[in-house]
């Protein structure tokens, strides 16, 4: 399985991607497997020509229909399950970098891009389906041409891009309403996590953060998700553990440690054996 996540043309291709801002990739007939949970720093943009896909998203189920689009923002915790044997899509990936640059030039796009975050797809009509495949492919044109406004040109079509995406939105009745308290709370502790997950790994921490009691904080959690906030932050650390150790080969366990906010080596392997069973090294080695 890892094998054939290494192989994938998105995979093969994080360098290029990282140096040109922008790249589509027509015809994905399946998407990247892991054998457990992973995240990324670059957003990606699912359009579904074909079939199903049927992933975990934030560890909810979510599957992509036909004539679907779906949005997977940076740092989600993502975890492709299966697709049909028809599956066919065509997929933007942005790298971080020309993320910010859109935040910079086009402030409504990014907040548009940010909406995918509470619910990542959206169903087209037909009709809205063929409008997305044309500028999708126009993009697709514009990154194959080596002139030096390509990034400009691209720039300029992901904001008609997410301009026709959100009046699709509208118009589809699938806007979204506006956060119930406890969606909202639990919307903002994912954000704190992502924020502050090396700063410390206790209920108590984040409870603070939103002045509530921790007994108070992880039972608004529990009962929002069904998942208890310790679990929410411990799954967290390790998603970030583990792609640290898997791509970053060369990178001290102590040093991944410390990027994970532990000062002790032995209290990290506590931590991530308890959770995964097995030793940051033995995890090290398994995946080799």
């Amino acid at each position: 399985m890892a094998e054939q996540y290494k192989i994938h043309p998105m995979i093969a291709q994080q360098d290029e991607i990282e140096r040109r801002g922008i790249m589509v990739f027509d015809d994905i007939c399946r998407m990247p497997l892991y054998d457990e949970p992973y995240t990324s720093p670059m957003t990606t943009i699912i359009l579904t020509r074909q079939g199903w896909l049927r992933t975990e998203c934030d560890m909810r189920p979510t599957i992509f229909q036909e004539h679907s689009i779906a949005v997977i923002t940076p740092h989600r915790i993502l975890c492709v399950r299966e697709s049909s044997d028809d599956f066919q899509s065509t997929v933007i990936m942005l790298s971080a970098t020309f993320l910010e640059r859109l935040r910079h030039l086009y402030s409504d796009t990014y907040r548009s891009i940010m909406h995918f975050r509470n619910q990542p797809d959206l169903q087209l009509s037909d009709r809205q389906f063929e409008v997305i495949v044309h500028i999708f492919s126009v993009l697709s044109d514009i990154g194959m041409q080596n002139i030096p406004s390509r990034n400009e040109m691209q720039s300029d079509l992901l904001k008609i891009l997410f301009q026709m995406l959100q009046e699709y939105r509208i118009s589809n009745e699938s806007k979204e309403e506006g956060l119930v308290p406890r969606e909202e709370l639990f919307s903002r502790f994912y954000k704190a996590i992502e924020e502050h997950f090396r700063e410390s790994h206790e209920v108590q921490f984040y409870a603070d953060l939103f002045g509530l009691t921790p007994k108070h904080f992880a039972a608004i959690i529990k009962k929002q998700t069904g998942i208890k906030a310790l679990t929410w932050i411990n799954n967290y650390v390790m998603i970030q553990s583990k792609s640290m150790l898997r791509h970053m080969q060369q990178m001290p366990i102590q040093q991944v440690a410390l990027q994970m906010g532990f000062n002790e080596l032995s209290a990290f392997s506590r931590f991530f054996k308890t959770n995964e069973g097995v030793t940051p090294s033995e995890y090290r080695e398994k995946i080799k």
